[in-house]
């Protein structure tokens, strides 16, 4: 179990994340991290949603006040 952060030539970067446990420790720190500070822009929240549920809850650039609720998740991992 390891969390890495890869530099990358192109002056970005890459975080490697091998084995559950660690999956798992990460998700955490990123929802913790991002539910601190409600002003963070859009491409930080995006990446927050991605990393804890799979995918992004909301157009953050479209409409930062809209309202997700329970029913509208569900409905976007219902089995198709």
């Amino acid at each position: 179990m390891s969390i890495e952060l890869i530099h990358l030539g192109s002056g970005g970067v890459m975080i490697a994340i091998e084995g559950a446990e660690s999956w798992k420790n990460f998700k955490q720190l990123v929802q913790n991290g991002s539910g601190l500070y409600p002003d963070l822009p859009a491409e930080i929240k995006t990446f927050a949603d991605e990393v804890t549920v799979g995918a992004a809850l909301q157009d953050y650039k479209d409409d930062p006040k809209k309202i997700v609720t329970v029913a509208d998740v569900e409905e976007a991992f219902k089995p198709t």
